[in-house]
């Protein structure tokens, strides 16, 4: 069975489970007994730590999975993981990542909670959309999200709109919608996009990569470069070291770091060389890279 809580509950949190038990057996029959709802609302942190507590100690995969199907019947459950101060991310996506070993949709459940495209209806904030968008970039592969989630890359929010687009671009190799984000006026959407291609390998791809590095924002150019490095083209670490000389110091500092991630031995003259200029920040990054480049 997945590690959900991985932990023993609180006296809290056992009062809780046991008014959740008990909301679940009754959900179905005319009773006074309060909803799993009104389990959840007056006590958010104690409901989430109490299902998963309650799903983790199920033996059984059939009776973990009628449990389960119990619990998402509520919505709250999956949105108060997302909004849950308790989970950093590493521990967040380690509980949707055993969820999921529980229900194959839950990438589908999840993504039905994000705002749609005329209401948010479950009110969430700009900080939990990113989280979810996060979580789902790591757990659902393949296109099906896409019909769901796509209109986010209009979100009014940038951030939102942006980590919409690097898990739509990643997903999706339609050529109108690529050349539509290209034309984004938010460099982290452009950004993202090409990041999604990075490892595809297909002459318009390289087109698109080549195209991105005019850019005028040094993210999109870094990432059209390590675009290109990982498809082998002999141009790509030629125009790295070119850009490490570039007059703008936040194009220095991408070519810096993209030297630190490529970490070629070849690097380390044109970094030595670099460490004494004018901007801090490109300092800063040229001592990083370093670390990376030289020989062990």
């Amino acid at each position: 069975m997945p590690c959900l809580l991985g932990r023993e509950l609180t006296g809290e949190e056992r009062q809780v489970e046991a008014a959740l038990r008990h909301a679940l057996v009754v959900r179905d029959k005319r009773s006074s007994a309060p909803s799993i709802r009104a389990v959840a609302a007056a006590s958010p942190e104690a409901f989430v730590a109490a299902a998963l507590a309650m799903l983790e100690c199920k033996s059984n995969r059939g009776d973990q999975h009628r449990l389960y199907l119990g619990l998402v019947e509520c919505p709250d459950f999956l949105l108060l993981l997302f909004q849950s101060k308790r989970f950093d991310r590493s521990r967040l996506l380690e509980v949707c990542q055993g969820l999921k070993e529980i229900d194959d949709l839950l990438d589908v459940r999840l993504a039905r909670l994000a705002p749609g495209r005329h209401e948010n209806t479950h009110g969430l904030t700009a900080e939990v959309v990113l989280r979810l968008l996060d979580i789902l970039h790591v757990i659902s592969s393949g296109p099906r999200l896409i019909q769901i989630l796509g209109h986010l890359t209009r979100h009014p929010d940038e951030r939102v709109a942006s980590k919409a687009a690097l898990l739509v671009a990643c997903r999706l190799r339609n050529h109108d919608w690529v050349r539509t984000q290209f034309e984004s006026p938010d460099p982290r959407v452009r950004a993202n996009v090409v990041e999604g291609l990075w490892g595809v390998d297909t002459p318009l791809a390289r087109k698109w990569l080549w195209d991105a590095l005019k850019d005028e924002n040094c993210r999109v150019v870094g990432n059209a470069l390590m675009a290109l490095h990982l498809l082998r083209d002999p141009a790509a670490l030629k125009l790295v070291e070119q850009m490490l000389g570039d007059s703008r110091p936040a194009f220095r500092r991408t070519a810096a770091w993209l030297m630190g991630k490529i970490a070629r031995p070849e690097f380390v003259e044109r970094l030595q060389e670099a460490a004494g200029d004018d901007d801090p920040g490109v300092r800063e990054s040229v001592a990083r890279a370093l670390e990376f480049a030289r020989p062990k």
